[in-house]
């Protein structure tokens, strides 16, 4: 645990207490498969406070309730630990996602060693995230940094955090006319190649990341 905290990374934690609340157990098991896709992204830690090597972190913490999420980054010039207070009963993986980038923003934005995280919204008034890779390592490379929306017909650029409009090439004109329809929220990919490729998967995580790493093999991306 200290090993984590010291890399100034941001963590997500989940407090729970095995001796008095089964609910708490019940909440890490719908979040195992959420650990597993934020690999790479951010640490994804359990602690259980009835064990007695957790007890004095979970006192220093001022956990008072169980199942407690909290993501805390050391790097507290810009951000303070935030605790999630969705409950656990009506848990969904969608809700723990947006708690995340809205939450927590800031970190992702300005943390340097941080992973960046974006969701494409795929109804404007119904969000619909979906999360995926845009770079690892502390450097984002030159071919994952544009990406437009077209949404309903406005074309919207999804820029990279820590990058400026500046950077980025104008997708607003006809190439990309070409490819995506009137009155229809899709997402265009600018390759290294300059070519621009449409999603056409649907809005599960695992359809995204399958894409971007078939693009990756084909040698047109560097994750």
């Amino acid at each position: 645990m200290k090993t984590l905290i010291d890399t100034q990374l941001s963590i997500i934690v989940v407090f729970t207490n095995s001796d008095t609340d089964e609910a708490s157990l019940d909440l890490v098991d719908k979040m195992a498969p959420l650990g597993i896709k934020m690999q790479g992204v951010t640490p994804f830690v359990h602690i259980d406070c009835a064990k007695n090597h957790s007890v004095k972190y979970c006192t220093e913490q001022k956990i008072k309730r169980f199942p407690t999420v909290k993501m805390i980054n050391q790097d507290f010039k810009y951000s303070r630990p935030e605790k999630w207070d969705g409950d656990a009963s009506e848990y969904t993986q969608e809700d723990f996602l947006l708690w995340i980038y809205e939450c927590r923003r800031q970190i992702f934005d300005m943390s340097p060693k941080a992973e960046a995280l974006i969701p494409v919204m795929n109804e404007p008034k119904v969000p619909k995230p979906i999360l995926f890779y845009l770079a690892k390592g502390p450097q984002p490379p030159i071919s994952m940094q544009r990406f437009c929306i077209a949404t309903h017909g406005q074309f919207k650029h999804v820029l990279q955090p820590g990058f400026n409009e500046e950077n980025f090439a104008d997708l607003d004109g006809e190439e990309i006319q070409k490819l995506v329809k009137p009155n229809v929220d899709q997402l265009v990919l600018k390759t290294k190649d300059g070519k621009l490729h449409l999603y056409k998967g649907g809005d599960k995580f695992e359809e995204l990341a399958t894409w971007i790493n078939q693009l990756a093999q084909e040698g047109k991306l560097e994750l």
